[in-house]
């Protein structure tokens, strides 16, 4: 009951930023089981849209919807096999700006936080801040 309890109030931490695809609300969210399936995912399309492929004009299309299909919750990424799939579920007109706003999220979701940044094992001692 505890462990569960835990469970469930670090699920309710997990920023979730809801978006229409197919006309179905489906919520995405940078998790630790997306994270896993993550790289899986992306082997079986040849690997993950670089940051140059999703702001290129002539690739952008494709390496945006190429990156939301390697973030979508299993139970919707079972619906979709392909990037295409999903490329043709989205109504891109009228749901560009959810899309768009979602994707900066998780993405700003995936950086690692200040703590995981830091190479060094040691805290800066105070005499090196002292000038």
């Amino acid at each position: 009951m505890l462990l569960q309890n835990h469970w469930r109030e670090n699920i309710l931490r997990v920023m979730s930023y809801p978006v229409t695809i197919g006309g179905e609300s489906v919520n995405l969210a940078w998790t630790q089981d997306i994270a896993r399936r993550y790289p899986f995912r992306a082997s079986k399309i040849g690997g993950a849209p670089s940051a140059r492929a999703m702001t290129n004009p002539k690739t952008a299309v494709a390496a945006v919807t190429a990156f939301l299909w390697l973030i979508l919750p299993p139970e919707t990424h079972a619906l979709y096999p392909t990037p295409e799939d999903l490329f043709l579920a989205i109504d891109h007109e009228s749901d560009h700006l959810e899309l768009h706003a979602a994707l900066a999220g998780v993405i700003s979701d995936m950086a690692p936080d200040a703590e995981k940044k830091s190479t060094s094992g040691k805290s800066p001692s105070p005499e090196s801040n002292a000038d």
